[in-house]
């Protein structure tokens, strides 16, 4: 969908509502061209605009097409080899989110899509979609090119113990890590194997390698596992190959601890972890260093009810499943607030997020037993 926005190159900031996003080489009246330097990923980004009316009065009215939300930064504009005074222009976009689709992929029905405890959500690299059901104690993955359900992973139980899963995260070898709240481990199914874990790790307790209550789960920048240990009130990062745990964070409210945390995503070098009962979500480093937490208790803009799943799209934009509020919350990836899409009519104590490669956003929709899409 297009953007039109009007243009005054003495003005530097402009603020913008948006669909989609790209940019940049404006063409406006008489054939003149504007060109853009960005300073996003430090190289040129351009597309044709759409149409510009020059108003004569150093004013243009321009549509250009966009497919990212966020600040960019503009730090320099040419007319016809002349440079517009005004430079840096700072442009904030924004994404007018809408619910497209309940239990549908690309719009069709999922069939025997239907769900007693939709919890964790992920998609893969080729965007397929992969749900936690916990209360069927199992994982159900749909492929979102065929539109349909293309695998059920049933995970293990112990002895009477059922395991609830949580959180699922794929591998970069394919292989589906299962976090199973009442076991207190993680299940790894291979590619063929959907009903026995090629692989455990974990047990119940508060040791140095156990896990108590785990939920969130997401993959680390060494592809070793990074868990949420929920009710230990940490993160543990864990090599599956060598059984090795290290733990990060504590009990508390102190920016480096967490009180019964929630979810976890990287991206770069940094976690995004949901911080349920301390309503805030926390910046980390990899080696753990919080760096900034954001959020608090309360209904507003950047404040938190309980936030559950948390997710990061393509450019680093941060997605809070804001629970209690049943509200999703965006945020740019220094935890600036954004943008907040879906309310009670819509969403019912979301508790899992997840954004495809093409800015698709998938919410596990717990009250309403369903998969949301935005």
């Amino acid at each position: 969908m297009p953007l039109r926005f009007s243009f005054l190159p003495s003005f530097p900031f402009l603020f913008l509502d948006y669909y989609f996003l790209l940019f940049l080489i404006l063409i406006f009246s008489f054939s003149h061209f504007l060109i853009f330097s960005f300073s996003l990923f430090s190289r040129l980004v351009s597309s044709q605009v759409k149409d510009v009316v020059d108003y004569k009065t150093g004013m243009y009215d321009i549509v250009l097409t966009i497919k990212k939300i966020g600040v960019i930064v503009v730090q320099k504009i040419e007319s016809d080899g002349r440079e517009v005074q005004g430079a840096p222009f700072n442009i904030t976009v924004r994404r007018n989110y809408s619910a497209i689709a309940q239990n549908q992929i690309q719009g069709q029905p999922i069939p025997n899509a239907t769900f007693k405890g939709v919890w964790g959500i992920a998609v893969d690299t080729r965007d397929n979609v992969y749900v936690v059901d916990t209360d069927e104690h199992s994982v159900l993955v749909f492929d979102s090119e065929r539109q349909t359900q293309v695998r059920r992973i049933t995970c293990k139980q112990e002895g009477a113990t059922l395991p609830f899963p949580r959180g699922v995260t794929i591998t970069s070898n394919d292989e589906v890590a299962v976090v199973c709240n009442n076991l207190g481990r993680v299940q790894i199914f291979g590619k063929e194997s959907d009903n026995q874990p090629i692989e455990e790790v974990g047990e119940v307790g508060n040791g140095p390698a156990q896990l108590q209550k785990p939920r969130g789960i997401c993959l680390g920048p060494k592809n070793e596992l990074v868990v949420v240990d929920t009710n230990n009130h940490r993160l543990q990062k864990i090599n599956v190959e060598t059984k090795q745990f290290q733990a990060i964070g504590a009990r508390g409210k102190n920016p480096h601890q967490y009180f019964f945390p929630a979810s976890v995503a990287f991206f770069k070098d940094t976690y995004v972890v949901s911080d349920c009962d301390n309503h805030r979500v926390s910046l980390a480093k990899g080696d753990g260093a919080t760096f900034n937490v954001f959020g608090g208790n309360g209904k507003g803009d950047g404040e938190f009810g309980r936030p559950t799943g948390v997710a990061v799209d393509a450019f680093g934009n941060i997605f809070v499943a804001d629970m209690d509020n049943n509200r999703i919350q965006v945020f740019d990836s220094k935890g600036t607030f954004m943008t907040k899409f879906g309310d009670s009519k819509q969403l019912n104590a979301p508790r899992g997020v997840a954004v495809d490669s093409t800015g698709k956003v998938f919410v596990a929709d717990f009250g309403n037993g369903r998969v949301v899409a935005f």
